[in-house]
């Protein structure tokens, strides 16, 4: 059962490279020592290095969780004591840095909103888009009926049907 397991997650979780991976230097070491550490085949050295990436990138994730409930137990410990210059000092230092890593994050996932609307386009806005060319062509007037019955196409003739049917609209309006 457990080999059949890991058979099944090995070909249903395909490598993905996580372009965050690029803010630590730790992910070049980490590439290039695994890269020299494989002697096989290139598709081999692969294979071992995007599995090797991803157990990297849980440990860092780890690391980034467990020191982000360092930083917030430190400051609960800061805000506790009496405040004094030392202290804010160190509570707006700590502030600063829980921003500075929030903006990389936020930088990261406007990039990647960015490169996504680059490739595939908006596509809100190709459906607004023919939704509307399609009211236009619904709401254009091909035609109008002049005062013999003739139907009328031509543009011109159009818009003196039209005068037409206003000036005596008006007219009926001034008469009352």
């Amino acid at each position: 059962m457990g080999r059949a397991r890991k058979e099944f997650r090995k070909e249903n979780h395909k490598f993905h490279f996580d372009a965050n991976w690029c803010f630590k230097k730790s992910c070049e070491e980490e590439i290039k020592y695994r890269w020299a550490f494989y002697s096989k085949e290139i598709s081999v050295k692969l294979e071992k290095l995007g599995g090797k990436l991803q157990r990297w990138s849980r440990h860092i994730k780890m690391e980034l969780v467990v020191g982000r409930m360092k930083l917030e137990e430190r400051l609960r410990e800061l805000y506790d004591l009496d405040l004094d210059d030392d202290v804010l000092i160190e509570i707006t230092n700590f502030h600063l840095g829980i921003n500075l890593k929030e903006d990389k994050v936020k930088l990261f996932w406007e990039q990647r909103a960015h490169v996504n609307f680059l490739k595939i386009g908006n596509h809100n806005t190709n459906f607004f888009h023919k939704v509307r060319v399609g009211q236009q062509h619904r709401n254009q007037i091909h035609g109008l009926e002049n005062e013999d019955g003739c139907w009328v196409i031509n543009g011109e003739d159009m818009l003196w049907v039209a005068l037409e049917v206003f000036r005596e609209a008006i007219h009926c309006i001034r008469s009352k």
